[in-house]
């Protein structure tokens, strides 16, 4: 199941590729950036109605018809086709393997798999943009399709999720993925997490009857389930931390602030931040979310703020820095920003919602999370040059500076520790507090699990 996963994170990583391309350059690029938010939007209603298993086969399957149009297109108008479905299918598959990979993982492991999606991602970008310097579009193209294709052939073997399948009252299909997830010799253990689905599908069907009484009016019953605590809760938590990293984000500082304007260093800056993420997968086994984005955000925020001073001393001062002195300098800085936004904000933006978010509804708003932030990301990436132009270079790093300790404050401030903690402990952690001030961790009392229960735990 991971292995499939990483599979579609690396195409999705691809696709970037195509904003490259030397056809109609100028519509390309958005026409892929626009079609992203609607394949999360869908993917995620989807998800939700018909399951897992089929929008992932169906987002990887029309991922490997955008490669191949992309390989065929003979004009702009096939490029830019070719560019709408693979947009479309990035939105899609992106949202699908993050519900996945936390709904089929164990909580010890569940960070570590998030991060190696990550690495998979900035792979499979860096790869994609450096044989498109060397090799023909249509070469690239035919490549690329390789990727969701394996991943393709590999669904057809998968089992549901068994978190979607408890939901719909499929309690017999439940079980039988709970014991290929556990493997065999371990029927008990799968017996144990397939009663804990039927215990947790009954308190979401009671709290649904709870906000469905005294009215008889659809739209009524829906805003109550969404105002609910375990809901609108670690909903704005998981949508606040996205549009906090889509403004901070790595994007927004490198090209312009470290003399990457062509497109080949950003494919560059991608494979920079490998590092980083495999660094954030070590350490999520050991230390705990907060811990990780804090000090993301402070060291993204010392590094912004040093080259924002930078720039403000090289354009007032009498005696400029020197141009070699000064070039080092600003890459070192730029490259550490990069690596501390990656190491803290980059996972937990794609990991938290999916934490957070109940069962019953994971899929629609983490798909609403994530399509909101494609949304900032395509405003940021487009208006950064007219507001370094207003505020200065060293006005936009400093605003960075700001977003960045802001996120950070906010992250310690409501963001509880969810480390080695199932998503039903979280979900009653919203459940039973009435304010998320000062929530370190989902519950006040130790939980003990011994390990035998904690190797497959899924809600």
């Amino acid at each position: 199941m991971a292995g499939a996963c990483w599979l579609l994170s690396a195409a999705c990583g691809t696709s970037l590729w195509i904003s490259d391309y030397n056809a109609a350059p100028s519509a390309v690029l958005p026409s892929h950036s626009m079609a992203t938010p609607f394949g999360s939007l869908i993917a995620g209603v989807a998800m939700d109605r018909w399951g897992r298993r089929p929008v992932a086969i169906f987002g990887a399957g029309l991922f490997v018809i955008g490669w191949w149009v992309l390989a065929a297109a003979q004009n702009h108008a096939t490029v830019i086709a070719g560019a709408l479905i693979n947009g479309y299918c990035k939105g899609h598959l992106m949202t699908v393997v993050m519900v996945l990979t936390v709904e089929f993982s164990d909580p010890s492991t569940r960070g570590t798999l998030v991060a190696l999606v990550g690495v998979a991602f900035a792979v499979g970008c860096g790869l994609a943009g450096g044989l498109g310097l060397y090799l023909d579009r249509r070469i690239v193209s035919g490549l690329a399709s390789l990727l969701p294709l394996v991943s393709l052939a590999a669904w057809f073997f998968l089992p549901e999720s068994a978190v979607w399948l408890a939901r719909k009252h499929r309690m017999i299909e439940a079980r039988r993925t709970l014991r290929w997830v556990c493997g065999t010799g371990r029927e008990n253990q799968a017996q144990v997490e397939h009663e804990d689905l039927m215990r947790r599908r009954r308190q979401d069907e009671e709290e649904d009857f709870r906000n469905s009484a005294g009215t008889s009016r659809p739209v009524l019953k829906k805003w109550r389930m969404l105002t609910s605590p375990t809901l609108h809760r670690p909903f704005f938590i998981g949508l606040i931390l996205n549009v906090a990293q889509a403004v901070c984000g790595a994007y927004s500082l490198v090209p312009r602030f470290a003399n990457c304007a062509k497109r080949e260093d950003e494919f560059l800056v991608e494979l920079l931040r490998v590092p980083a993420l495999l660094a954030a997968a070590l350490c999520l086994r050991r230390v705990g979310r907060r811990y990780l984005s804090v000090t993301s955000g402070l060291c993204s925020c010392a590094c912004a703020l040093t080259l924002g001073v930078l720039h403000y001393v090289q354009l007032n001062n009498n005696r400029p820095i020197p141009a070699q002195t000064n070039v080092i300098v600003t890459l070192f800085l730029a490259l550490l920003y990069v690596e501390s936004n990656s190491w803290g904000f980059s996972i937990l933006s794609l990991l938290i919602p999916c934490e957070l978010l109940p069962g019953k509804v994971r899929a629609t708003l983490c798909g609403v999370i994530f399509a909101v932030h494609d949304i900032f990301v395509c405003i940021i990436y487009s208006i950064r040059c007219r507001i370094c132009d207003v505020f200065g270079t060293y006005g936009m790093l400093w605003i960075l500076a700001i977003a960045s300790v802001l996120c950070t404050i906010f992250v310690y401030i409501f963001l509880p520790e969810t480390k080695d903690r199932s998503c039903g402990e979280i979900q009653d952690h919203f459940r039973q507090r009435s304010d998320l001030r000062m929530a370190k961790k989902p519950h006040s009392q130790n939980i003990e699990l011994n390990n035998e229960e904690r190797s497959c735990e899924f809600v």
